[in-house]
């Protein structure tokens, strides 16, 4: 009897599991279908409304002036179309260069779509701050710029990389100094990003970066370092080298890096002395970067640090003699007759590797 009573309960538990079950997929189908017809609806009526105002974006770019399209936003204004003209403006102003563009970025901001998005700079979701950025930064809205620096101590990576992407777009040399502070501490694409931002502000940057050298933040003076490098500026060569005796390993590294970017020959003899370097790091790197400046009175240091016991600094120290034409190739065929047996081979090879690219 109790057997029958338990099978009888768990039947019906079973129909009601599988009822709830089955209404809930018509449920999710159904909100499916009617989220689809609201997505095709919404798509034809911003399609209608885009159409509407496209003629009056047009001859406000034309005439000049964008009375008309304030005009049409007084009187025929409905529900949406704030979100669906800034929508619009944003994607016509990705297929535009020179006045056209100009003129978009001047409708975005007379028509109060910058003071919008400059508001949503200080929204508390993180993705509305960023793309806030993005759009300030896309329709070059000067005037964002104060805001935009401001949002570099943000505390979401995503929102402060964003706004660094706008700074750069708007070139504003006031704004290097926040950026690079901002993204130094960061990971190898915020750094990356700073530099692109680096390289579309250009040389302006230079006597900023100069300044950042005496940051005693460490990280912001290894990025300002490497910018340097970057733009290949030759007129920071003096304040780079004292950096190749810095106490930390990374400073002296960017260092070497640096004055190898830039390619000043009067760096020479002060790369060749950081083959002496404790740091294998620092040795490494000098050695290519003798190779680099094609400093040849290296080549004595260069034959010694072919017998490194680190493989790193062997292979770019026969890099180097590699590169330094006829007495370098001759230092590699000295060092065949080595004692070292790791001199030997790294020797061999980069001969190998010079008969190769002769053929």
């Amino acid at each position: 009897m109790v057997a029958g009573m338990n099978f009888e309960l768990i039947f019906k538990l079973s129909l009601f599991v599988s009822g709830s079950l089955f209404s809930l997929a018509v449920l999710l189908t159904a909100g499916l279908m009617i989220s689809k017809i609201v997505r095709r609806g919404w798509a034809r009526y911003t399609s209608s409304r885009e159409e509407i105002y496209k003629a009056p974006i047009l001859h406000a770019i034309s005439s000049e002036s964008n009375a008309v399209l304030e005009l049409l936003f007084r009187h025929k204004r409905r529900w949406g179309d704030w979100k669906i003209v800034e929508h619009s403006l944003l994607k016509w102003a990705q297929g535009l260069r020179g006045y056209g563009h100009q003129k978009l970025c001047e409708i975005f901001d007379q028509n109060g779509f910058a003071d919008y998005e400059i508001r949503n700079l200080k929204s508390i979701r993180w993705w509305v701050r960023a793309r806030a950025a993005q759009r300030l930064g896309q329709m070059l809205c000067v005037r964002a710029s104060s805001p935009l620096i401001g949002t570099l101590q943000d505390h979401s990576l995503e929102v402060r990389l964003m706004a660094s992407w706008a700074l750069g777009r708007l070139k504003d040399p006031k704004a290097v100094d926040p950026i690079v502070q901002s993204l130094a501490h960061y990971s190898k694409l915020a750094a990356l990003r700073a530099t692109n931002i680096i390289l579309t502000m250009g040389h302006r940057t230079v006597p900023i970066l100069e300044g950042l050298l005496q940051n005693p933040d460490r990280d912001v003076q290894v990025l300002a370092i490497d910018l340097l490098g970057v733009l290949k500026e030759r007129q920071a060569t003096d304040q780079l080298i004292p950096f190749l005796n810095a106490k930390n390993l990374d400073t002296r590294v960017a260092a070497c890096r640096a004055l190898g970017n830039i390619e000043d020959e009067k760096a020479g003899p002060s790369v060749a002395r950081c083959l002496q370097d404790p740091a294998w790091q620092v040795r490494s790197k000098a050695a290519f970067v003798v190779g680099q400046l094609g400093y040849v009175q290296a080549i004595p240091d260069l034959k010694r640090t072919m017998g490194d016991k680190f493989w790193w600094v062997r292979l770019h120290s026969g890099e180097a003699l590699s590169r330094l034409g006829g007495q370098g190739q001759k230092a590699l065929q000295e060092t065949l007759s080595s004692e070292d047996r790791f001199a030997r081979d790294m020797a061999a090879q980069w001969l190998d590797e010079l008969a190769a690219s002769n053929l």
